[in-house]
């Protein structure tokens, strides 16, 4: 290896290793500041699910529940005011994040669509995060069907973005599965057996009944004959021979 070689090697290794220190730098400076937003950030939107709130509490999580996080709102005394919580659905797009926010009656009280991968179409999916879709939920409670154009409209229903209808029925199915996971944790029954509102009306989860275990089936095996079906008779079937006949011949007379 030339000298001249090791002389052009030196300043770019050198540089590689001042580029690698600065941004490991970087990253440690910048790390907790981005932390701390992201913690302020998710704050502040449970403030605004549930303003009534004056803290709020982390809640166990139910496994197999689909739910990002759950948190009770308390009031200045620390008596529960009402619940955030947030799901991730996929839309049209991608990933979409859906908090909503509930009193204690069951109402809906906020909902924020969006998280860090949104990304459905501008224009179109992208209005489910406006206050003119979202505001739709406002004092209602779950479950909430979905309707398009000139379909029956009633209190529980919510108008879907036109041109935007999996996007729509996304945001909307999170929102029923989400208010049935907290109607059923304040009224003390299961949050697994959330249901979420498609886009045809409510399909609630169904548990298969559960196959049997391979050691449970008995095949099915034929009896064995019985073995006076089975004997054979060895002695020799009677024949019934017949008697001789005796040819008499008459003698004619001459």
């Amino acid at each position: 290896m030339s000298k001249k070689y090791m002389r052009d090697m030196v300043p770019l290794v050198v540089i590689c290793l001042v580029s690698a220190l600065l941004l490991a730098s970087f990253n440690l400076l910048t790390k907790d500041p981005i932390e701390q937003n992201s913690l302020r950030a998710a704050e502040e939107t449970r403030t605004r699910m549930l303003p009534v709130a004056a803290s709020f509490e982390a809640m166990e999580v139910t496994e197999g529940s689909n739910m990002d996080s759950v948190y009770q709102g308390l009031d200045a005394s620390g008596e529960p005011v009402g619940y955030v919580i947030q799901t991730t659905v996929n839309g049209y797009g991608g990933e979409v994040v859906v908090t909503l926010g509930m009193d204690m009656d069951g109402v809906i009280t906020g909902v924020d669509v969006g998280g860090e991968n949104f990304s459905e179409t501008p224009g179109l999916g992208a209005l489910a995060k406006e206050p003119k879709f979202t505001q739709q939920y406002i004092g209602k409670t779950v479950p909430l069907t979905l309707v398009k154009g000139n379909e029956p409209k009633g209190d529980n229903t919510i108008d879907a973005i036109s041109g935007a209808t999996r996007t729509s029925s996304a945001v909307n199915g999170g929102i029923n599965l989400a208010g049935k996971y907290i109607s059923d944790l304040s009224g003390g029954g299961s949050p697994n057996t959330a249901s979420a509102q498609g886009f045809g009306g409510p399909a609630r989860r169904v548990s298969a009944a559960p196959w049997p275990s391979p050691l449970s089936w008995t095949p099915a095996v034929p009896s064995p004959p019985s073995p006076l079906a089975t004997t054979i008779s060895t002695k020799p079937k009677a024949t019934a021979r017949r008697p001789l006949r005796t040819a008499s011949r008459r003698s004619s007379s001459a």
